[in-house]
């Protein structure tokens, strides 16, 4: 009895040293320690960035927003006036001049107007001053010759080149009509016709697209003049 007595006490004994050193054990080596060998980090969600824009124009009638607003291509947003009657807007755009603030994540953004040639898509910086977005409206009738004289002048140059090229294989043949002679004059002429063409239609195209001016804000940088809004944004 006195022996079985004593193994009970011992067995408890024991029992009660072991169980508190689990417990410290499994408190310094959680599950999920255990698991990846790395300590759990909690997902913390990032707030997206934010910026103000102020916008302006050389040119009344442009607005801006999210060129997702606007579509992949804004075509009912360029001359002649007539296309621009009934026009309703998405959300997300705004009549310049305006400010408002936008997340940067949201982009790209553009600009377009009834007479003027629409922006390439851009994106924007978050910058905590604010950013300036200036547009130097371009002209849509231009756009429109400047792109079809590229086009034509390019054709045009690459036949007259092609004519020429036949002409100088097949042995400089004498000009005489119906044959192959005819090839020297009808190449210089589509050579030449193309090349003013291009003299015309590629500075033309440039200077009639839609630049956007983007800089850090200052206080005076907007006009006074104007009080900015956030319409549709």
């Amino acid at each position: 009895m006195h022996t079985g007595a004593a193994l009970s006490v011992l067995v408890g004994t024991c029992g009660a040293l072991v169980l508190p050193s689990t417990g410290a054990m499994a408190q310094a080596h959680p599950a999920a320690e255990q698991a990846t060998g790395q300590p759990v980090t909690p997902l913390v969600a990032t707030p997206p960035l934010v910026v103000t824009v102020f916008v302006s124009s050389d040119r009344d009638g442009t607005f801006f927003g999210r060129a997702a607003a606007f579509g992949p291509v804004p075509r009912r947003l360029r001359w002649p006036d007539l296309a621009w009657d009934g026009v309703t807007f998405a959300p997300g755009v705004c009549a310049v001049p305006c400010s408002t603030q936008i997340a940067v994540s949201e982009g790209p953004y553009r600009v377009v107007g009834p007479d003027m040639a629409p922006s390439q898509p851009f994106d924007l910086a978050a910058i905590s001053n604010g950013l300036d977005v200036h547009v130097h409206a371009g002209s849509w009738p231009g756009y429109v010759i400047g792109r079809v004289s590229e086009i034509l002048g390019t054709v045009f140059a690459v036949t007259g080149a092609v004519e020429l090229v036949a002409w100088e294989a097949v042995g400089h043949p004498r000009v005489v009509n119906h044959t192959a002679g005819v090839l020297l004059p009808s190449g210089i002429s589509f050579a030449a016709l193309g090349g003013v063409l291009l003299a015309i239609g590629i500075p033309l195209f440039s200077a009639s697209q839609t630049r956007v001016d983007l800089s850090e804000h200052h206080d005076n940088a907007f006009p006074a003049a104007v009080q900015p809004t956030s319409n549709g944004m």
